[in-house]
């Protein structure tokens, strides 16, 4: 054989370096090694796979069999929705049937022995390899057989594209009409045993395979990309973006214009591309008119992890384009509160819930009561302890699921109608407890006696949750300070090390995964180890953390390409819906507009869940960025970074609802937007009214992150964790003072309007202490700018009559003093810059955080039962003027249709009344109140009483 050697100059600017990277490409007969300047060699075969057949092969999506068994309990299993082919069925949806958001009856079931999503098993194929190559110029030409039904003809050339890799061109000539689809089955293909790890979107990662030849399409990609890597070798097949386009509506199934599959038709492991995709409308094809696909050759000596940044940003351009829009960010969490008090936000203050309509009528469901107390803490407003905070912790100690409904015959998502708390994880009743100032004993009972008994329980759908689990073992040493549980902390999480995170993941049998539905199921517990490495400063804890967001970064969009310049939006006047063919919704109405590209792209934002996917794009409760951006100022990955505020920044003024569904539009960005109907809102996107709370919790987490990075970690708060479900996780702020550049001993304080910025593009973080008032400015755009800040007197305690002395910081250098005349200030800050203050002699005196910290004393004995339907009595203190008792007991309609309750505070009785279940009742105590006594009597359906006996709690 003659050895013919054609050396091809391609560019190439790795994420690593800076110089241009050669490629060599060595034709070896018909085969071609490709040789970069790292050294790596990997050959490519000219081999291509063609399917085609002559009948419609009626593509469409059906929930994927991938060999997992639920677990005991389990009955959803592993949800993913993937294409299939073969003999259509008929489907009629039941109009009367209440359908859950993000759910398509017509898709989401089981496809039947008729039809396959095994890809090579969809039509007939024909695997091709080249007779023989010959070298063009700048391009290598791979001749093959002419076929019966068609004509192929592919290149492999040095790429005019920016990112400079190697190039294949795929020509097909059909010489029938017909479907049909080439693939490049040629890359380096490997037993899984041989390999380091595998990526396919979305939910085979690591080195979980897929037990058959699954197609991902276009839209499923975070980046047009399959990868495998071998012994520090990652080789992959990258699509042009172009394929993928940012369009008016955001892509589908239908619009996929390729696929990718990592297993091929012999189950080993190897990157493939198909185009087009069987069935879709370009597969269909006529006689003598060619079809055209580009796609490259990617190799590199790096983890697939690094991998896909390179890609993500070389081949896809992502990159930090973000900046505030209509307003700060402090704006938007103000205009959040405000709606989450508001009629709109439907908290139903009888059930102490959320109304859940959207999913399961008739039910409520909170995520966690931390998420208002925090609010409360840092914007130092009381109303909001006493609406929601107080009542969500309640019905977090009574209930038995997060989901709750008076009627027992509302059984969607697992929901329950028992008061057979608690019904929050371990971790949010130790928060609670802290929050309390250790004084609400009952909280760290319970939490305790679930750890100590080992618990299994299932809160919310059907995942289960071990509350002997070292993340509890951690968050009960932080709530108590007591060592054992630290030790312990740390050899468990040190098995989970070696057992979960040393170990590239082959299976979906991670108990500690909490269900195979969410994105954070996939991953290692990375937001989990985030906080293991704050509270033990164990490096080995944030290398993990780190490596799991990188995980989690892959789940992240980075397609479609964000074009330059601008989109015209609200096509005809109305926002686009994605609930077209119901006539349950009516269109919401804006005027079109021509925007940014940038501001109405999905870049940095996930899909809700693996069973969602299909539907929810990108939702908009982006819990990850927070972690991003923390674990980014620990190690400095920028790629984090970027992340974090691609999801973030700039985005909506007030509540956004949950995702991006539909089509281009500004309406998210507007703070009305959810001041609107159930109806108009659910055509464009969904509203779950236990989210806002939540979601403002992720603003804070990141507003405090995104200044401990800007900051260099010089301004840094301690945190509480908030589990809640799901992805909902945060960190919460407000329980402890932190720092501010060697200022000790502070604390958060952000009431609402306390600082009026005349720059939208000023995020700042307040704190007081000391006689000082300290302000931290974090400028969201590239350009610099100078900012006047106004001090509202009656919040910020800034005396407009006076003249104040301010300290300044700038780049996180000492940067001399200023002067606070008139109650304002003016200051500079660089591009993505900061700026901080620390205004002396300013005497903050809170409304409500005070009251958190006075020494009130606590009761010895808060909780109590008298032995009447499992009743409970418990103590609610959180400080002087803040102490209630909250008391219920579990029997329901069936058994009672009212019950009294007598209760004495200090002697003095009183009566109130429930009629109907819950049974529940709030009941305030004053601060030198120092002994409660209560009873129960009930009446029965049939007319007669039950009388419980007398319990007492005192101090």
């Amino acid at each position: 054989m003659n050895l013919k050697i054609l050396s091809l100059f391609l560019l190439l600017l790795p994420a690593a370096c800076s110089h241009a990277q050669e490629y060599v490409l060595e034709l070896h007969g018909t085969t071609v090694r490709i040789r970069s300047a790292d050294g790596v060699v990997v050959e490519y075969k000219p081999e291509f796979t063609v399917l085609s057949c002559d009948e419609n092969p009626d593509k469409q999506l059906r929930r994927g069999d991938f060999g997992y068994r639920p677990s005991e309990g389990q009955t959803q299993g592993l949800l993913y929705n993937v294409p299939t082919w073969g003999r259509p069925d008929r489907f009629v949806a039941d109009p009367a049937q209440h359908v859950e958001d993000g759910y398509d009856p017509e898709t989401d079931r089981a496809y039947g022995p008729d039809r396959t999503a095994d890809y090579f098993r969809a039509a007939p194929c024909i695997r091709l390899t080249a007779r023989s190559a010959r070298n063009e110029g700048d391009r290598i030409v791979w001749e093959f057989e002419p076929q019966p039904r068609f004509t192929l003809r592919t290149t492999l050339s040095a790429s005019r594209m920016p990112h400079g890799l190697p190039m294949v061109r795929m020509e097909l000539t059909p010489t029938r009409e017909g479907w049909y689809s080439v693939g490049y089955t040629g890359a380096p293909a490997y037993p899984l045993d041989q390999t380091d790890e595998i990526w396919q979107a979305h939910i085979w990662s690591e080195k979980r395979f897929p037990n058959r030849s699954f197609l991902s399409e276009a839209f499923r990609l975070s980046v047009p990309a399959v990868m495998v890597t071998r012994r520090g070798i990652t080789t992959a097949v990258v699509a042009d973006p172009r394929y993928i386009p940012f369009t008016e509506t955001p892509p589908d199934s239908r619009s996929s214009q390729f696929g990718v599959t990592v297993r091929n038709r012999e189950g080993d492991a190897q990157p493939i591309l198909f185009a087009p995709v069987l069935g879709n409308r370009d597969s269909r094809m006529r006689a003598g008119e060619t079809f055209a696909f580009e796609f490259y050759l990617y190799q590199r000596r790096a983890p697939l992890l690094a991998c896909f940044e390179q890609i993500a940003r070389e081949v896809c351009h992502f990159s930090d384009l973000r900046r505030n829009t209509v307003c700060n960010l402090n704006a938007t969490i103000e205009n959040m509160i405000d709606y989450c008090l508001s009629p709109h936000a439907m908290f139903i203050d009888s059930l102490r819930g959320c109304n859940y309509s959207t999913d399961v009528p008739g039910a409520v469901k909170n995520i966690s009561g931390l998420h208002p107390l925090e609010s409360a803490i840092l914007t130092d407003d009381e109303h909001i302890f006493r609406r929601m905070a107080r009542p969500m912790l309640e019905y977090g100690l009574s209930r038995e699921r997060f989901l709750f409904s008076t009627n027992d015959r509302v059984k969607g998502q697992g929901t329950s109608s028992r008061l057979n708390g608690p019904g929050v994880p371990v971790t949010d009743l130790l928060a609670a407890y802290t929050y309390s100032g250790d004084r609400s004993d009952y909280f760290l009972s319970e939490a305790r006696r679930l750890y100590d008994a080992g618990a299994v329980r299932s809160l919310n759908l059907d995942y289960l949750s071990y509350e002997d689990r070292w993340l509890n073992s951690l968050a009960l040493y932080c709530a108590t300070g007591r060592r054992e549980y630290l030790v312990r902390a740390v050899r468990d999480a040190d098995r989970y090390l070696d057992e979960r995170v040393a170990r590239r993941q082959t299976d979906y049998s991670d108990r500690f995964s909490l269900g195979w539905f969410f994105w954070t199921s996939f991953t290692n517990q990375w937001m989990e180890l985030l906080w293991m490495y704050e509270l033990t400063g164990h490096r080995r804890y944030l290398d993990a953390a780190h490596e799991g967001a990188r995980y989690y970064a892959q789940f992240c969009w980075m397609t479609p390409v964000i074009p330059e310049g601008t989109v015209r939006v609200n096509r005809g006047g109305v926002v686009p819906r994605y609930r077209r063919d119901s006539t349950k919704y009516v269109y919401m109405r804006l005027p079109e507009a021509d925007v940014e590209a940038w501001k109405v792209s999905e870049i940095g934002l996930t899909p809700e869940s693996s069973g969602t996917s299909a539907g929810h794009r990108a939702i908009f409760m982006a819990h990850h960025a927070p972690f991003m951006m923390r674990i980014a100022a620990l190690t400095g990955d920028r790629f984090l970074h970027d992340i974090a505020r691609s999801a973030v920044v700039g985005r909506y003024a007030g509540f956004p609802g949950y995702h991006i569904n539909a089509g281009r539009t500004d309406a998210f960005e507007r703070a009305d937007f959810a001041l609107r109907p159930q109806a108009e809102l659910n055509g464009h996107t969904s509203i779950h009214y236990n989210h806002p709370l939540s979601h403002v919790a992720m603003l804070w987490d990141y507003l405090f992150s995104d200044v401990y990075y800007a900051s260099g970690r010089r301004i840094d708060f301690p945190v509480e964790y908030s589990e809640g479900y799901a992805y909902c996780r945060s960190f919460i702020y407000g329980a402890h003072p932190g720092t501010f550049y060697g200022e000790k001993g502070v604390r958060a304080y952000m009431p609402r309007g306390m600082i009026c910025s005349s720059d939208v593009q000023a995020n700042y973080l307040a704190a007081y202490g000391n006689g000082k008032l300290c302000v931290a400015l974090v400028n969201q755009s590239e350009e610099a700018i100078e900012t006047t800040l106004s001090f509202d007197p009656a919040t910020s305690f800034v005396d407009p009559a006076e003249v104040y002395r301010v300290r300044l910081w700038k780049q996180n250098r000492p940067a001399g003093s200023a002067t606070l005349r008139e109650g304002r200030i003016t200051v500079p800050l660089a591009g993505r810059g900061i700026t901080a203050l620390v205004i002396e002699g300013v005497e903050v005196r809170p409304r409500f955080q005070h009251k958190l910290l006075a020494d009130s004393g606590k009761w010895r004995t808060n909780h109590t039962s008298v032995g009447f339907e499992k009743d409970r009595a418990v103590v609610l203190d959180f400080g002087a003027g803040l102490r209630s008792v909250y008391l219920w007991h579990e029997a329901d309609n069936s058994r009672f249709v009212r019950t009294r309750l007598h209760y004495a505070v200090d002697g003095k009785w009183s009566v109130t009344d429930k009629t109907g279940y819950p049974y529940e009742y709030t009941v305030e105590l004053p601060d030198d109140a120092s002994r409660f006594e209560y009873r129960f009597e009930a009446l029965r359906p049939d007319g007669s009483v039950a009388r419980s006996a007398t319990g007492t709690l005192h101090k």
